[in-house]
């Protein structure tokens, strides 16, 4: 059995955690406040049960952002690209694709970035789990390709076979505000 920690979580924290199961729901969040519990991955969060009128849960709702779906990416904001592809969604965040191999001066994540932020990707919605816009794009052919030829600069070579393996088409980037 997992240890069990106790710990104090600020409510905006805790409203992020809520509005990832549901949204801005006014009617879901009054009551999963007023249970005092949400089941979040590993996670369970207990509280004395909240009792908000749906006017204090709208003031507090709009701390949160909302969609835009006439967003455009900013390439410099992204966190994360998710290629879906047949094996199952291949994950490279802005952390692991800036690494670079030894002796190389370029980084996939600048070249990757450059290919993908020509197929104009649509903002599809917030996620507030990752606390970023979420866009989407086809993945042309040409694009998948180009990738691939790319996928030797990533520092790990089981990442650079997934992504060479990848044979969907769509692409998922993730872009903080």
């Amino acid at each position: 059995m997992a240890a069990v920690e106790r710990r104090e979580v600020p409510l905006i924290t805790l409203g992020a955690r809520i509005l990832a199961v549901c949204g801005k729901d006014v009617g879901r969040v009054a009551d999963i406040l007023a249970g005092g519990r949400l089941v979040s991955g590993g996670s369970l969060f207990r509280w004395a049960p909240i009792h908000a009128s749906a006017m204090e849960l709208a003031g507090f709702l709009e701390k949160y952002p909302d969609d835009e779906p006439d967003r455009v990416l900013d390439p410099s904001r992204c966190t994360k690209i998710v290629l879906r592809g047949t094996r199952g969604p291949v994950e490279i965040t802005s952390e692991i694709g800036r690494q670079r191999r030894l002796f190389r001066r370029i980084c996939f994540w600048d070249e990757a970035l450059k290919v993908l932020a020509g197929l104009t990707p649509r903002c599809q919605r917030y996620s507030y789990s990752d606390e970023a816009d979420v866009f989407v794009a086809v993945l042309t052919p040409e694009a998948r390709e180009r990738l691939r030829s790319i996928a030797p600069l990533l520092r790990y070579t089981s990442l650079e076979r997934s992504v060479n393996e990848v044979q969907g088409s769509r692409v998922t980037l993730y872009a903080s505000r």
